[in-house]
């Protein structure tokens, strides 16, 4: 599931408008977007991802006609999928592999950023961000390889699977759209939740482990939103300037106050997206007390515009959490299959498996951890990793087993009795 984060997708053309000293002046923001762009480095994965559109499209045309985007792919990795939509995935799955579409996969894989091409005309943003669906159904089909290799014990297949999907996903961390770069987000977290569950049963070797240690190491965390803040900021000003034509509109501030207010947002925005959750607590800039406090008749353009940059860094925080528990995780398979056992602590780790225990992002401390004894655990774990979530407290590794997230967002705790932490090894399954 993509997150729902992307500032209003609408075409602009480049308009005269106001400099930053007031005076009259123009501003190309199709050339600072390009600019924007050009600064990502690597191989640009672009043609390889419209050739991997068109398997997945001609894969659904011969599993479905003239429906042929109307493949579920995320079926394929849904356990409480339609068992219909399911087949048509699995179709769908069997016509893209005869295609070779993991050549493809792994071409997109192999560039420095997305290298989506400006518009042949003066507007400034695509409608159809086409490269996403595909990203997304790039993802699946790699997800249910890697789920199969685990099965059936094709190690080096499993952790070149997730070393492809992790490269996507840096791929798009370039992005200069938001839900582009929240697109690579997810597809990172999907990838680490696939990672966990396999984990968990306590079959992957030493040699996989091993190789799974290095590419976390090389692969994590995914920088943070710069260039999508930027992007997202050109195109609110852009949109300000389409907006005032000549004269001011009735009832909206000026020209040059709407430029001042947006300059404003992005300035705090762009500030505290790179900060972790205790820096943006610090921080004078607040979201919620801006958006509150803006009066959205007189600055009509930056409130369609204005992204949710606040559920955008919910995600981050999520999927950082998830990085550093996996990590943790990794290293203790290690350590259980060198010494028969799993540690009580995280101390005997370290510099054996890890140089050092990851850092919980919303406390700066230590990953949290309850071995084995005084076990079992929240939902029935043997021993848990956890962060301590949103109110920054080690509440004991509870959780909240109808919405895990509760503790990352920190909604509906008010007057909720004891807090809650995000645990991110996953509970067993009947059987297991």
């Amino acid at each position: 599931m993509i997150v729902a984060v992307l500032s209003a997708c609408v075409c602009l053309a480049v308009q005269p408008v106001v400099g930053g000293d007031g005076t009259p002046g123009r501003t190309d923001y199709r050339k600072q977007l390009e600019e924007l762009r050009a600064k990502a480095a690597g191989p640009v994965a672009w043609d390889a991802l419209m050739e991997a559109r068109e398997l997945l499209l001609k894969a659904g045309e011969a599993v479905m006609g003239e429906r042929g985007r109307g493949i579920p792919w995320a079926a394929l990795v849904d356990e409480q999928a339609d068992p219909g939509e399911r087949g048509l995935a699995q179709r769908g799955l069997e016509e893209v592999r005869k295609a070779a579409i993991g050549e493809v996969i792994a071409r997109v894989a192999q560039a420095g950023n997305v290298g989506r091409p400006m518009p042949a005309d003066v507007a400034l943003v695509e409608s159809d961000l086409c490269d996403l669906w595909t990203l997304r159904a790039c993802c699946w089909v790699n997800r249910v390889d890697m789920l199969q290799a685990a099965e059936e014990g094709r190690w080096d297949a499993w952790v070149d699977r997730a070393a492809e999907n992790f490269a996507m996903a840096k791929v798009y961390s370039t992005d200069t759209e938001m839900v582009g770069y929240l697109a690579g987000v997810v597809v990172c977290q999907v990838t680490l939740e696939d990672i966990e569950r396999v984990l968990g049963r306590g079959t992957v070797p030493e040699a996989a482990l091993a190789r799974l240690a290095s590419l976390l190491d090389s692969s994590l965390p995914l920088p943070r939103p710069g260039a999508a803040v930027q992007g997202a900021r050109l195109m609110s000003l852009a949109s300000i300037h389409a907006t005032y034509t000549r004269d001011d509109p009735p009832g909206m501030a000026s020209r040059q106050e709407a430029v001042a207010k947006t300059e404003e947002f992005y300035a705090g925005a762009g500030r505290v997206v790179g900060l972790g959750f205790a820096e943006r607590r610090k921080d004078a800039f607040r979201f919620a007390e801006f958006e509150s406090a803006l009066d959205t008749k007189r600055h009509r353009v930056l409130a369609v515009t204005m992204p949710n940059l606040p559920g955008a860094i919910e995600k981050m925080d999520e999927v950082e959490v998830e990085a550093a528990g996996v990590e943790v995780m990794v290293a203790l398979e290690r350590y259980r299959l060198k010494h028969g056992a799993y540690p009580e602590t995280l101390a005997p780790l370290s510099p054996a498996f890890l140089r050092s225990v990851p850092r919980d992002p919303f406390t700066g401390a230590e990953m949290l951890y309850r071995g084995p004894k005084g076990g079992p655990h929240a939902g029935g774990r043997a021993w848990v990793v956890y962060s301590a979530g949103y109110d920054q407290k080690d509440d004991g590794g509870r959780e909240d087993t109808e919405d895990p997230t509760r503790a990352i967002t920190g909604r509906g705790m008010a007057g909720r009795a004891g807090g809650l932490d995000f645990i991110v090894n996953p509970a067993p399954k009947k059987g297991e």
